[in-house]
């Protein structure tokens, strides 16, 4: 990788982001989603209603998201859930994946 980047200089300054499952993907773009209509994030249980899954279930999403850096949770508040720069990033890549039609604007 580092011969790729002296080879060629568009690559310079790029980083790898933590690769995620189908679910986890699906969780951070309704994140995502949530936000731009609501201006606020989604509560672990409609994560869990969004999904047909246990709030168990979501809560471990969560945590495996927030491993790899793509969200923090803020103790103590309400609507805790909060997504990091590195979640922006990899949204707007998995926007440009999947195309147009999952622009995201933050």
């Amino acid at each position: 990788m580092a011969d790729q980047l002296e080879e060629n200089p568009e690559l310079t300054g790029m980083r790898v982001l933590p690769t995620l499952t189908k679910r986890q993907t699906e969780v951070l773009v309704y994140l995502g989603r949530y936000f731009q209509s609501n201006r606020d994030y989604p509560t672990q249980r409609e994560i869990a209603d969004h999904f047909g899954i246990s709030q168990n279930a979501a809560a471990l999403h969560l945590v495996a998201l927030g491993k790899k850096n793509y969200v923090v949770r803020l103790p103590g508040e309400r609507r805790n859930i909060r997504l990091t720069a590195l979640a922006l990033e990899k949204l707007r890549l998995v926007g440009k994946e999947v195309g147009a039609q999952m622009a995201f604007e933050f």
